[in-house]
């Protein structure tokens, strides 16, 4: 079979092109991912759960044998092995096991992107995409999206563990309470947004490769599909 096109690796961004190249039904799109498939149906207890160390620790979902290595300037520019270096092996990547932190950068931080050469990467030209994403469960205005795929939720500070709610009152004469992370870009103390919904773990695979996202006639995915080469 063709296809038009052919993303390889189904992670935190494969999961989202997949998605939203298969939406035009003339293009036929595979998608390949070396690690297991989380189906709707079939989302695995250890990646759906709010808590991120059942996943984050299963060898299962992980690349166990990439090292990170560095050239030595004291052994003669020779590649030195220094230490694991940590990929998700899973559809989803890292969104299906890492921490659920929905957090944005700074507006000067695109900017200085775009400032670098990379026109549309500041904050005006990536705000429409930031917020397209989110399905904001708790906030809405010009910064936030109550339709996309992505639901962002936060834990407030009535549900805070009494130490929690004890720093955040010795240090708020520094870091006031703001709480909404990703609106307002001042210095604080914020309830962590998550991408997760009902306290469960909403990946982007989760979120963009729904059943019917996944019934569409040109995507065809490949779960457990080691890629070598292309031709």
């Amino acid at each position: 079979m063709q296809f038009d096109y052919i993303i390889v690796g189904g992670g935190s961004a494969g999961a989202v092109l997949a998605s939203r190249l298969s939406e035009n039904g003339t293009r036929q799109v595979a998608l390949f991912e070396a690690g297991p498939d989380t189906p709707p149906d079939d989302v695995p207890e250890v990646i759906a759960d709010s808590y991120p160390g059942l996943s984050y620790f299963d060898p299962k979902y992980h690349w166990t044998e990439l090292r990170v290595f560095n050239r030595s300037p004291k052994q003669n520019a020779q590649l030195v092995k220094t230490a694991k270096l940590e990929q998700a092996k899973v559809m989803g990547g890292g969104s299906s096991i890492n921490g659920q932190f929905a957090v944005r950068g700074l507006p000067h931080d695109y900017d200085e992107w775009e400032g670098l050469g990379l026109p549309g990467w500041g904050w005006d030209g990536m705000l429409p995409y930031l917020k397209k994403l989110e399905r904001d469960l708790d906030f809405d205005g010009e910064l936030h999206n109550k339709t996309g795929r992505i639901p962002i939720r936060r834990v407030f500070p009535k549900d805070w563990a009494g130490f929690t709610k004890s720093v955040l009152k010795q240090t708020e004469s520094e870091y006031p309470y703001r709480p909404d992370y990703n609106g307002s870009f001042e210095d604080g103390s914020f309830p962590l947004p998550l991408s997760n919904e009902n306290d469960r773990r909403v990946s982007t695979a989760i979120g963009y490769l729904d059943a019917e996202v996944r019934a569409r006639k040109n995507l065809h995915i490949f779960a457990n599909a080691f890629v070598e080469g292309l031709v």
